[in-house]
């Protein structure tokens, strides 16, 4: 993950657009925890679709359901 800023950054600088990107942290979930990580990522829909993903970077957490 620690590269990622900085293809981010290197994006913004030139103004080259990217798809949007959603970085997930170790320490939110385990690597098995693959129903965790999606139902993080169903949670972020809404958010999603009402604001669009184009160049929007998020951080996906474990939240309750």
């Amino acid at each position: 993950m620690h590269t990622v800023p900085e293809v981010l950054r290197s994006f913004a600088e030139s103004g080259e657009e990217h798809g949007g990107v959603v970085l997930v942290s170790a320490r939110s979930f385990r690597q098995d925890d693959v129903a965790g990580l999606a139902e993080s990522l169903r949670q972020l829909r809404p958010l999603l679709e009402q604001a669009g993903t184009r160049n929007r970077v998020l951080f996906s957490e474990r939240r309750p359901a």
